[in-house]
């Protein structure tokens, strides 16, 4: 299930944002060639057996201090109705932890007990290459981080969604993607939501945790969690 592929066509669709700083400019970009993407982020488990296989020590293992992304507590709320329901609040954080790598993403032993097939956290950008590395080699197959623009063009459903447009409305997009409003707190199996015919059937590409891509791993020299 994990190793399924989503094939994406050639095209062409309107890249970046023309409001958003961190996504500009708005421009035209072609896909020239067809190529696939993985249904689902590399899991726990994936990264387990690259690991096990390979002995493989992390970048955050070998000394690089990874960055935790705290996103506060949550707390019991009273609705109209008089009915308790949990809500995420408080402001994110960036918290150093010397002691977080993939294996204990938060820092504590146990920190991935239950969360065999949730996204593989806290690697570097050097880390996902070395995992790409390997599964081309195993599987005589080319794997490979997708280009940022590959990306956007499988999240804007191969160029279908508007620059400016989004799938679901604010208030019922937590039921659709992990993201603070979802007041879940933590990471999700990468199967958790009901999967779409959107972005061609690729599952889990908004909110739960940051993705690399191959082109601009300058941009972020240290691993983060968002949750």
């Amino acid at each position: 299930k994990w190793d399924q592929c989503i094939p994406v066509p050639k095209g062409k669709f309107l890249m970046g944002h023309k409001q958003s700083k961190d996504a500009a400019p708005l421009s035209e970009t072609t896909i020239e060639t067809p190529f696939q993407i993985k249904k689902y982020p590399v899991t726990n488990v994936e990264y387990y057996q690259f690991v096990n296989e390979t002995g493989y020590r992390t970048e955050a293992e070998s000394g690089v201090v990874p960055i935790v992304y705290h996103n506060g507590q949550a707390r019991q709320i009273m609705d109209s109705m008089g009915v308790f329901s949990q809500t995420s609040f408080s402001h994110p954080t960036l918290t150093p932890n010397a002691e977080a790598f993939w294996l204990r993403a938060n820092g504590h032993p146990n920190a991935l007990d239950d969360k065999f097939h949730h996204p593989v956290t806290q690697v570097t950008w050097n880390d996902a290459m070395a995992y790409c590395s390997w599964k081309s080699e195993i599987t005589g197959k080319k794997f490979r981080l997708p280009t940022e623009s590959e990306w956007e063009y499988v999240a804007g459903s191969f160029g279908r969604l508007g620059h400016d447009e989004f799938y679901w409305d604010a208030d019922e997009a937590s039921n659709f993607c992990n993201i603070e409003e979802s007041g879940i707190c933590d990471s999700t199996p990468v199967d958790f939501y009901p999967e779409t015919e959107i972005m061609g059937g690729a599952q889990d590409m908004f909110g739960n945790v940051y993705e690399w891509v191959l082109d601009t791993h300058q941009q972020a020299k240290t691993p983060a969690n968002k949750l």
